[in-house]
């Protein structure tokens, strides 16, 4: 397996993954998560891989030349709490067909790698209360809840 930096040619690999991973979030919480056509326009993902919307570490893993996983990661500036910048995954997700090698966990590996190597002290994401399985990575992976989030129908 290769985690490399996700380039411009990644476009459709990119767009197909995040989109994949959403319609799992429409699935779950179609009361939550509206389904979308597109996830990334050209312009944006062009915008986001040349830093001009955030900085941002964006991952992609290969096996065999296929893109097979991605971990996309922004750079909060948090000024609610005490001033910090820590990078926050937004997407990680791995092809159904490929979960359970440890992809997810070399992406967070790496990801978290690179955070280290910037300076950053933490590093945060946030799981939906139905994915269970990526709250038990996160927990594998030593990440700790830090805020949960409770919600009631009306």
């Amino acid at each position: 397996m290769l985690i490399r930096n996700v380039t411009a040619a990644d476009y459709a690999a990119v767009e197909e993954m995040a989109l994949a991973l959403h319609a799992e979030a429409v699935a779950a919480r179609s009361d939550l998560y509206a389904p979308l056509d597109t996830f990334y326009s050209p312009e944006l993902f062009r915008k986001w891989l040349s830093g001009e919307v955030q900085k941002a570490i964006w991952l992609l893993a290969e096996e065999d030349g296929r893109a097979v996983g991605i971990c996309l990661t922004r750079v909060n500036d948090t000024r609610v709490m005490l001033p910090k910048r820590e990078p926050c995954v937004d997407i990680l997700y791995v092809r159904e067909s490929y979960r359970g090698h440890g992809i997810a966990r070399a992406l967070l590996e790496e990801t978290e790698r690179r955070a280290k190597a910037a300076g950053y002290r933490s590093l945060v994401l946030a799981a939906d209360g139905y994915n269970q399985d990526a709250q038990r990575l996160y927990e594998r992976f030593g990440m700790t809840p830090r805020q949960i989030w409770y919600e009631k129908e009306l």
